[in-house]
């Protein structure tokens, strides 16, 4: 969100950049923005498993740090132990979704793939479908989905963010860029930061640019997504060491890669943390 709201409240335009937000997959996503044919892109997950195999990309700046996860499941399933010897949906295996389902089992005494099955099901419209027609006990579904889910009667079991953090939406571009075009790699980061802050800090006008960009008209609704994403926010685009190491080994894990994987491979917030000093320093307004 904190990039639409940018574009419209005129933060890129202000730094003499035209910005144009094409929708498509996380995976051509990845593909485009090492092509080329995409400076920057929003999926940072798919781009630290990209990374992690030795493709030229950096995360240089993450929206959110905990997950905007629920974990929905059938009205009958009221603890983890009622999820012994059932399916859970995940988007695709090695995905967000099915490393945060099965660090969530675990932490609740559940052995994955053992005590409980994990499918991949697919987007979460998908999800949701598997889970009416009872394919799956349950799924792990972010806004407005996990919302939605609930109106339908199903059971919010967890929360994904008291269990983990992790990384929702972002900036990712090539090493290419960062060494070739510092300048620019800045100023969008500027304009990004502004957006956040913006964001974290205007509820209302920051609602109607959510409304826009998910196509929905409920301002009740709306205040409550808004709500509910807000504090999984960073402060300035940057993330611990720690869970930057964590995320490294997930990816490792579902490559199956040996080899040892350094920070500055995968992460890059040296353009982020400039940006932060310099509107912090009321250099940029």
């Amino acid at each position: 969100m904190p990039i639409f709201v940018a574009l419209k409240e005129g933060f890129y335009r202000d730094e003499g950049m035209e910005l144009e937000i094409i929708h498509m997959s996380s995976q051509i996503a990845v593909t485009a923005t090492v092509a080329g044919s995409v400076e920057f892109s929003s999926t940072p997950g798919p781009a630290v498993n990209a990374a992690v195999r030795g493709v030229d990309l950096r995360i240089i700046f993450v929206v959110g740090q905990r997950p905007l996860h629920d974990l929905i499941t059938s009205p009958g399933i009221r603890s983890f132990a009622d999820l012994k010897g059932k399916v859970l949906g995940v988007t695709s295996m090695g995905s967000m979704s099915d490393n945060l389902t099965r660090r969530m089992l675990r932490k609740n005494g559940l052995e994955p793939d053992r005590d409980v099955a994990l499918r991949a099901i697919g987007a979460e419209p998908l999800q949701l479908a598997a889970l009416r027609k009872e394919i799956i006990s349950g799924v792990l579904v972010t806004v407005p989905y996990n919302f939605l889910a609930q109106k339908e009667g199903f059971r919010r079991l967890a929360y994904a963010g008291d269990y983990e953090e992790t990384i929702i939406g972002g900036v990712v571009t090539t090493g290419k860029l960062l060494k070739e075009e510092p300048g620019k790699a800045l100023r969008f980061l500027r304009a990004t930061l502004k957006g956040l802050r913006f964001y974290r800090g205007q509820k209302a006008p920051s609602v109607r640019h959510m409304g826009e960009f998910l196509k929905i008209k409920d301002s009740e609704f709306l205040s409550k997504i808004y709500d509910y994403h807000r504090p999984t926010l960073t402060e300035a685009g940057a993330i611990s060491a720690a869970l930057m190491a964590q995320l490294i080994e997930d990816a490792r894990r579902f490559a199956k890669t040996e080899r040892e994987v350094k920070r500055e491979e995968v992460f890059d917030f040296s353009v982020a943390d400039k940006a932060a000093d310099e509107i912090r320093r009321g250099e940029i307004r």
